[in-house]
């Protein structure tokens, strides 16, 4: 738990320190009249992300957004998973003109989810968060700590991410117990909002008595929903399966696996985050067996990049070895940071 903590802390950090932009010469006119001369570094999730001379970087919320003006070369990504390159002008407010290499292109304001500078690097186009949580139950004498990290990149085509999700149980014997599972995934645009979806996924629960599950699935998926408060996505394929439980010898298959995705977040002064996914994975052997993985989280800002949190996970099986636990649940309250 504590390399992967020191990793995602060396690698926010990398990411922060490696940025070096078109320069000042963005304007970005509000609702209020005010004009705000920047550069404009990302727009992402409904929040505007610039830096100035006066008031170093600053996070303005895209529907307070009047005009935007820069000569800078843009990839813009529209609601209906359109992609954009160009300078960015603003002839009337609540509009935008994409002066494109084939023509201007006009689109509202709202229309638009997603800004990145062309020049963006690697480093600048990550994005993060690491939270940190810990319980005690008195009757039980059970203390226990989770960590939830994530990373993501997202490019004009695909859109990567990797989470870890990790929690220790240790009783008043001092004996311990732990839950891992790593996923990365990637999502590989085809145009009209759907997208072709790999996974890799490798946990571990001795609470169930899994020593080891790798999963490899391909899939495909659709986001449903698209905008600056709100993403919806279903996604379906196959998966080759390989796992290991205590004293039981190793099992290969394959699976149907069928996904739910919905976000919602808001802004200002207290940022609200809401996650949730849902996998559903079918045997598709002789042996009839189901799988379910559930992950939600509640997150919401109190100070600059600081978040505090609620997270749920659930691991059902309806098929177990004999003498295992059919399924894992588990609550935490946590304390976290984003990049």
């Amino acid at each position: 738990m504590l390399r992967a903590l020191l990793a995602t802390v060396l690698i926010a950090l990398c990411a922060r320190e490696a940025f070096a932009g078109h320069g000042k010469i963005d304007l970005v006119e509000l609702d209020n009249g005010d004009e705000i001369t920047c550069e404009v570094t990302s727009l992402k999730r409904g929040m505007v992300t610039a830096e100035t001379d006066a008031l170093g970087t600053i996070s303005i919320e895209w529907d307070k957004v009047r005009r935007i003006v820069s000569p800078a070369q843009f990839e813009i990504e529209l609601s209906s998973g359109d992609f954009l390159f160009g300078t960015l002008d603003s002839a009337a407010a609540g509009s935008m003109t994409v002066h494109t290499q084939t023509g201007d292109v006009v689109v509202t304001l709202l229309q638009v989810v997603r800004l990145s500078p062309l020049e963006a690097g690697f480093w600048q186009r990550l994005d993060g968060a690491m939270d940190l949580g810990f319980s005690f139950a008195q009757a039980d004498a059970l203390t226990q700590w989770t960590l939830n990290s994530t990373v993501s990149r997202h490019t004009p085509k695909y859109f990567t991410q990797a989470t870890l999700n990790s929690i220790e149980t240790i009783d008043d014997t001092d004996s311990r117990q732990s839950r891992n599972t790593l996923s990365v995934q990637t999502q590989r645009s085809l145009g009209n909002r759907w997208f072709f979806a790999p996974l890799l996924q490798i946990s571990q629960n001795e609470q169930l008595g899994l020593d080891l599950r790798t999963v490899l699935s391909a899939g495909v998926g659709r986001y449903l929903v698209q905008s600056n408060n709100a993403l919806f996505s279903l996604t379906g394929g196959v998966t080759y399966t390989r796992e290991r439980f205590a004293g039981e010898p190793t099992d290969d298959r394959s699976e149907a696996v069928g996904g739910i995705t919905w976000e919602w977040f808001t802004f200002g002064d207290s940022e609200t985050n809401l996650s949730n996914a849902f996998l559903i994975y079918e045997n598709l052997g002789s042996a009839a067996r189901t799988r379910i993985e559930l992950t939600t989280s509640f997150r919401r800002k109190f100070f600059k990049d600081f978040y505090w949190s609620i997270n749920l996970v659930e691991s059902f099986d309806s098929a177990p070895p004999d003498n295992q636990k059919k399924n894992d649940l588990s609550t935490a309250i946590a304390l976290g940071w984003s990049f």
